[in-house]
């Protein structure tokens, strides 16, 4: 929805590697502040999303089940995390 709504229609940003840019900037940024680990929480169900985590060195460490409710339909959480 999010990006439905703020670019064009004809906008397709996949493989031009934003994300791999984002990752890396938030990466730096968290050392530079001192932290040694992110921590973050991703639906279950969305292979994409957690693939790029993955990608960028991050592991999904478990699985809250029924975590959230989308609707009127819980879905499972993945729990992740990546030491900097």
């Amino acid at each position: 929805m999010f990006r439905r709504k703020l670019l064009p229609k004809k906008f397709n940003s996949r493989g031009q590697g934003v994300s791999k840019k984002l990752f890396k900037s938030t990466f730096e940024v968290a050392k530079v502040k001192g932290f040694e680990k992110l921590f973050a929480y991703g639906r279950g169900d969305n292979e994409r999303a957690l693939a790029a985590y993955v990608k960028q060195g991050s592991e999904v460490v478990g699985i809250a089940k029924k975590h959230a409710k989308v609707g009127d339909v819980y879905v499972d959480e993945a729990l992740i995390e990546k030491f900097l």
